[in-house]
């Protein structure tokens, strides 16, 4: 049995690759790029990223924070939802 083809081992990876942060090195490394492809661009892709926003979004979160927590929210449940689609399509046998 391979076992990446089992669907408890890549849930877990995936919930422990975001409890555990680990996908704050790879923000970071995309960061390092970002100067490369724009020299003027002065921006945090981990501002746009669901676990950022998730940790920090509280009570006392600004307008435009909770604006962008609920658009990067908003956004990740459509990609979510047509991946979705896409995997039961893909597996669904007539």
């Amino acid at each position: 049995m391979d076992i990446s083809k089992n669907l408890v081992v890549r849930f877990h990876t995936g919930v422990n690759l975001i409890s555990f942060n680990i996908m704050s090195i790879v923000y970071s490394l995309i960061n390092k790029l970002i100067p490369f492809i724009s020299s003027n661009a002065d921006i945090d892709i981990s501002q746009f990223m669901v676990d950022y926003n998730i940790s920090a979004y509280n009570l006392e979160t600004l307008a435009n924070g909770s604006f962008r927590a609920i658009a990067v929210g908003f956004i990740f449940v459509i990609i979510s939802a047509v991946c979705a689609c896409i995997v039961i399509e893909k597996r669904d046998v007539l």
